[in-house]
């Protein structure tokens, strides 16, 4: 691939294919088509925000925000926009690409408004939670989830 420059842009229903082929790399048990249904879906919500990472034609990361209503750890506002997801193609990271979604994310959560973002990172996605500090968010909290099968 060409050392072409790499463009952030908002997504629109145009890209939402390529968006889902990124997303399907994050998520894998998620069906292809049912990423699609739900980037079109999302993309008619004001509350909703998609940029993609392009190169060339290529699409080789995005971030997608989103706003939260409910009550969000160590948030002190509502509502607050919530980086729902962040994937860059390996051979891409390290670019600063990451860091360019997330502040696109950041430049639409001030069109709304907004003054805090949340996001949160599973306790052992290390690389994750570094790239979040580097980004300057704090931790804010841990949660372990439980789960157990009801008698019968």
């Amino acid at each position: 691939m060409q050392n072409l420059p790499i463009k952030i842009t908002k997504v629109t229903n145009d890209k939402a294919r390529e968006l889902a082929r990124l997303q399907h790399r994050l998520w894998q048990n998620v069906a292809y088509q049912d990423l699609v249904v739900n980037i079109q879906e999302n993309l008619m919500l004001h509350d909703r925000a998609f940029f993609i990472a392009l190169q060339g034609d290529n699409a080789v990361g995005y971030s997608e925000f989103g706003l939260r209503y409910d009550s969000v750890t160590g948030a002190t506002t509502s509502p607050v926009a919530y980086l729902e997801g962040i994937f860059v193609l390996e051979m891409f990271r390290r670019q600063h690409i990451g860091y360019k979604l997330v502040e696109a994310g950041f430049k639409w959560a001030s069109t709304q408004n907004i003054s805090e973002i949340g996001s949160d990172v599973t306790l052992d996605n290390i690389s994750s939670q570094k790239f979040h500090e580097y980004l300057g968010f704090r931790e804010a909290g841990r949660l372990i989830h439980y789960i157990r099968e009801v008698d019968s």
